[in-house]
């Protein structure tokens, strides 16, 4: 498990740390033209002071998307389709993610075609059409990087596991439970490190 504070910035980005190290960096599946799904057990503790109505519990960049925690009654997901560079489609999730519960979270991309999110088993969202992108990185716990915005949109969360699938094929894995170098291990030995930025 990791706690990540507000306002640390953690990020899924080997392409960045060791560009020719791995079978497949697991941030270039992260694309409306691949097959992959996100699994990730997270809790909020708390959400920024510096935050003020909202925190990230991960994130996409630089084509997008997003799920923001607003309060018990509100949650929401932003996200490209194919043919915006910004976030054109919005879907807000009433009373499905609480502070202080552990939420399983399943994001699943069918190649050129559907785009689903889960929490806790249920179908949140189903759309048409995720954002091809090039060299992505994944944000847990914050919006972007540190320098790009004053505020994270940030929160104090656990995660205690946390897996990318390509093609049903597991190729990144983390229980947060080895460190080399201030960056966690993939126990897929595939060197897809998350690291704090």
């Amino acid at each position: 498990m990791i706690n990540i504070k507000t306002n640390d910035t953690w990020v899924l980005w080997p392409t960045n740390v060791c560009s020719s190290f791995f079978d497949v960096p697991a941030n270039q599946v992260i694309s409306g033209n691949k097959n992959f799904t996100i699994e990730m057990d997270f809790k909020i503790n708390s959400i920024s002071e510096n935050s003020g109505e909202r925190g990230t519990v991960i994130s996409f960049n630089p084509d997008y998307f997003v799920l923001h925690y607003y309060n018990e009654q509100l949650s929401a997901v932003h996200m490209s389709t194919n043919g915006s560079k910004t976030h054109n489609f919005h879907r807000d999730l009433r009373g499905k993610i609480s502070i202080g519960e552990t939420h399983k979270l399943k994001i699943v991309n069918v190649e050129f075609s559907d785009f689903f999110v889960y929490i806790d088993g249920n179908k949140v969202l189903e759309t048409k059409g995720f954002v091809e992108t090039k060299d992505p990185q994944i944000f847990l716990g914050s919006e972007t990087f540190p320098n790009n915005i004053k505020d994270l949109n940030s929160c104090d969360m656990d995660i205690n596991e946390f897996k990318i699938f390509h093609n049903d094929e597991l190729i990144c894995h983390h229980d947060f439970s080895k460190i080399i170098h201030n960056k966690f291990v993939d126990l897929t030995d595939n060197c897809n490190f998350i690291h704090k930025l």
